[in-house]
């Protein structure tokens, strides 16, 4: 894997620990003003229920205030890390073309894994990354399982809007909004470049992200 200080062997320039320069996942939606809604999921496994419907809350944070709808907020650069491998979501190769897939791979501080939020209101956002200026979308707008997520121009589509359901520990879920299932790591991988899918929500170590 090449570019932007993506790859093995490639000194690790920024990592994303709470305290950096770039936020937790939760908090840059507190920043961008998107309301998440509440699991009853705690932890996953076979057993578990999917994630719920809940009622929504405003996620609060220190010194972040809200952005209008539709507003980005420029603090808001963040890293999404998966918690199963704790890589970080990027776009392969730190690409700025459409349909350049997402992927996970060792967080390095590599370009193609830097994202802003955009807020849709109604617990909604766009995910953008920071390098191409692209939406995080599913394929197609699919609502089928096993569709990947890749990054497109962001024009509307409903297949680049995302919902966020919290669980415990600062985890939650990343729920297209169109399909309603889960954004997740293939066959819950842990190897770089693992792609990046949707699949039905059932709480899979895969799909939670802090």
């Amino acid at each position: 894997m090449t570019g932007d200080g993506s790859g093995p062997g490639r000194a690790r320039t920024s990592t994303p620990t709470k305290g950096n320069v770039f936020m937790r996942f939760s908090r840059a939606l507190a920043a961008a003003g998107v309301t998440m809604a509440l699991s009853a999921v705690a932890a996953p496994g076979p057993a578990a229920a999917a994630p719920a419907a809940a009622p929504e809350r405003p996620m609060t944070g220190t010194h972040l205030a809200g952005t209008a709808d539709g507003a980005i907020d420029a603090r808001a650069t963040v890293f999404i890390i998966r918690n199963h491998s704790g890589k970080c979501l990027e776009i392969e190769n730190s690409s700025k073309r459409n349909g350049a897939r997402a992927q996970q791979w060792t967080c390095n501080g590599q370009a193609g894994a830097k994202w802003k939020l955009r807020n849709l209101g109604g617990n909604r956002a766009e995910i953008i990354n920071v390098r191409s200026g692209k939406c995080l979308e599913i394929e197609n707008s699919s609502k089928r399982n096993g569709a990947r997520a890749q990054q497109w121009t962001c024009n509307g589509q409903d297949g680049a809007k995302w919902r966020f359901v919290e669980t415990s520990g600062d985890r939650l879920y990343i729920v297209n909004a169109r399909s309603g299932k889960c954004l997740e790591i293939e066959n819950s991988s842990k190897r770089n470049g693992a792609r990046a899918q949707q699949w039905t929500c059932n709480s899979q170590a895969g799909s939670l992200w802090s």
